[in-house]
Formats: C-alpha cells, sequence, structure tokens
C-alpha cells in the first residue's frame, strides 16, 4: 500500500496526501486522545488526498491508515498551537497563469483534448478549498495571467466573479512581460477587475495587509526600491503586518536558482527599514513556484508555490491575536491531482524534489515577540508589565 505523506498541517486539521493510492478499499482512522473519527476511501490507483478537520489545537493526531488486506500504515503529527483567540482566515494565491497551455522545461507538459486547461480547473479547485477552509479574504500575489492578453483576462475575470469572497490582486512580471499585448491595468479594468499599484494596503481584524507591486516592464527582477517610502508608511500602523509581494528577496547579491527576485543588497536594506517602521511584520512572496522558510534581517518571509503546478498548492493564514500561523495545502480533487502529479516530470523530474519544501516550511506558527508587538494589539497585562 502507497505510504502516502503528512502534507499540510494547521491548528485544527491535517491533510494527507498520496501519489498513487492503489486500487481498493481504505479506512483512515484518526484520534487525538479526546476525539475520534473513521473515514472511507478508494483507491483508484492514482493520486489522492484527504483532510481530517476538527481537532484540538496543539494535539497529537494519530492517523491508522488500513487497507482491505489488513495493510496499514500510521501517521503521528501535532497540530499547530494557536498563538491567542483566532481573529480572522485569509489566503493567498500566487502564479496561476491562466491563459497557459502547458508547464515545464525543457520539455514542455500538455493535456491534449481538454475543454478547461489545468491553469484555470486548479485555480477554481483551491478557490473552493480555501473558502470552505474558512478564509475570508483572498489574495493574489502576481502572476494572475501568462501574459495580458485579452483571452487570458476573460479567464481571471471568470475566476474573480465565481468567488464568494473579496480578491486582491498585484501584479507580477508574466502581467507585464513581452508577449504581453494588452496593458494589464486597462484590460483588467475593462472585465471589472482592480489591479493594486504601487502600494496598497487592506485593513483586517488584527492585521494590516500591505500589496507591493514589486514587477517591472519586461523583467523577471523585482522592483522594491522606489516603493520603501510608501512601504514604510503603510506598515506605520497600531497592529502587525503582512507584506506581500511578487517577488522574492534574494538571500545573495548574485542569484543562485531562477527565476531572480529583488537583489538582496536592495531586498536587505527595504527589509531593515521596513522593520524599523513596524517590527511585527511578516512578508511572503510567490514568483519561485516553490515552498521555502527564511528568516531576512530578523523577519520571517516565506515563499509558497502555485496551484497549477507540482504540487499544486494554496496558503491559508490564520491570524490569532498574538501571531500568526500559515499554512500551505495542497489543490484537491479528481479533476486536478493527476496533472499535478505529472507535472512533477518537469525539469528532468527534479521539479517533484525541488518545489515542495519541507513540512516546516510550509507549515508553522509565529508568535509577534512582546517587546515588538504594536501596543495596541498586546495583551493589557503584558504591555503595562513591558513599559
Amino acid at each position: 500500500m502507497s505510504l502516502g505523506e503528512v502534507f499540510a498541517v494547521d491548528t485544527t486539521s491535517v491533510q494527507l496526501t498520496w501519489s498513487r493510492l492503489p486500487r481498493g478499499r481504505y479506512r483512515a482512522e484518526a484520534s487525538d486522545g479526546s476525539t475520534s473519527r473513521s473515514v472511507d476511501m478508494e483507491g483508484a490507483d492514482g493520486p489522492a488526498a484527504l483532510t481530517l478537520d476538527g481537532w484540538e489545537p496543539g494535539s497529537e493526531v494519530t492517523i491508522r491508515i488500513v487497507g482491505s488486506g489488513g495493510s496499514h500504515r500510521v501517521h503521528r503529527i501535532a497540530t499547530l498551537a494557536p498563538p491567542g483567540p483566532e481573529l480572522v482566515r485569509i489566503a493567498t494565491l500566487s502564479d496561476l497563469h491562466l491563459g497557459s497551455v502547458s508547464f515545464g522545461r525543457p520539455v514542455a507538459l500538455r493535456e491534449p483534448g481538454v475543454s478547461v486547461h489545468h491553469p484555470l480547473r486548479c485555480a477554481r479547485r483551491a478557490l473552493a478549498d480555501l473558502v470552505d477552509w474558512g478564509a475570508a479574504h483572498l489574495f493574489i500575489k502576481g502572476d494572475l495571467v501568462d501574459s495580458s492578453t485579452p483571452l487570458a483576462w476573460e479567464q481571471a475575470a471568470t475566476l474573480i466573479e465565481e468567488s464568494p469572497i473579496p480578491v486582491t490582486i498585484v501584479c507580477g512580471n508574466h502581467e507585464k512581460n513581452r508577449l504581453s499585448t494588452v496593458d494589464a491595468f486597462s484590460e483588467a479594468a475593462r472585465h471589472g477587475i482592480e489591479l493594486c499599484r504601487d502600494v496598497t494596503a487592506v485593513d483586517l481584524d488584527g492585521l494590516r495587509v500591505v500589496l507591493i507591486d514589486s514587477a517591472r516592464p519586461h523583467s523577471d527582477v523585482g522592483r522594491w526600491a522606489p516603493l520603501l517610502d510608501a512601504t514604510q508608511r503603510a506598515v506605520d500602523v497600531a497592529t502587525p503586518a503582512l507584506v506581500l509581494s511578487h517577488h522574492q528577496p534574494q538571500r545573495t547579491p548574485i542569484p543562485t536558482y531562477y527565476p531572480p527576485g529583488v537583489p538582496s543588497p536592495i531586498a536587505r536594506t527595504f527589509v531593515r527599514a521596513v522593520r524599523e517602521a513596524n517590527p511585527a511584520v511578516f512578508g511572503s512572496s510567490g514568483h519561485t513556484h516553490r515552498h521555502r522558510r527564511h528568516r531576512i534581517d530578523g523577519m520571517p518571509w516565506t515563499e509558497t508555490g502555485s496551484p497549477k503546478d507540482y504540487p499544486g498548492t494554496w496558503t491559508g493564514y490564520t491570524v490569532h491575536a498574538h501571531g500568526i500561523v500559515q499554512s500551505v495545502h495542497r489543490v484537491s480533487g479528481d479533476d486536478c491531482l493527476p496533472w499535478l502529479e505529472r507535472s512533477g516530470a518537469a525539469a528532468l523530474g527534479t521539479w517533484r524534489r525541488w518545489s515542495p519544501g519541507r513540512l516546516a516550511d510550509r507549515c508553522f506558527g509565529h508568535t509577534w515577540p512582546i517587546s515588538e508587538l504594536p501596543r495596541a494589539t498586546a495583551p493589557a497585562a503584558l504591555a503595562q508589565g513591558d513599559r
């Protein structure tokens, strides 16, 4: 029997995935010591995903997968401990590339004979998953379209219209690439979509989300320097801030992997200045289609992947009174998982190992240090004691 793996964990749920679950009947028996449940599954000799929800935060969940022949596999995983009461849930998507029909180099992988290609199909499934998870707002971190063409923006409009929650979008390099035939801002507006310009702030319960338009025309390299003053003003508030950019901060002056992001001297200067304005800041980007977790001059920063290529993900953020929890979930659904598994063969098969990162890169909690927490959000007793 395929062993499967724990792909995602948050404060109340665990997601298991299989690259191939052989044909047959299976039962997942799970318990966290106080609650027990079982779920029956049908293996179809293909990829599968299962999310088990309703667990106590910070508890150890034991999951036993039993096959019809008596074979079994046991997974033990601790749900994440929440940093204070939950305030709101939001989600991000990156690199949807609507309008594209292939993925991968040096050999492009394609889906012949499909009516809806994988970028739109997987984006729709991700949207349904994140709404079911409880996200109250969706932020798209660039490359919503593969190039700015009327057809790609028609697909984007279809997706945005289907969303039952607000959607805020910032550009990536593909909205402004050389294959674009129309201006992204005007064409998006023609379809009723507003794109963020320069620096945009959205206030939620206990968090300000700041979006940076880091894209430059006809370039893969990101721009941050011209937006520093505006970003400092945007994060200078009495709540923690989540900074979202399409481009990632490079850790070295010369890129060590593709695609390049924001050169490290500029990125480090930018991050230091932003943290001076508000030390309780968390940053995240797309662009690389991979999952990594860094600390850039004291600021936690993550890179998160795409819903359309292996492993195929969306990212949830649970905002708590004293911190934030990031949980990267795999896109579910029999209409998406076979393609996502196949796309792992990109880059001569290395994409399957390069993109996912570790579970700890994808899912973790971050507590705002009390000494850095804005006074308005610190617990009263702790705030008085910190004076």
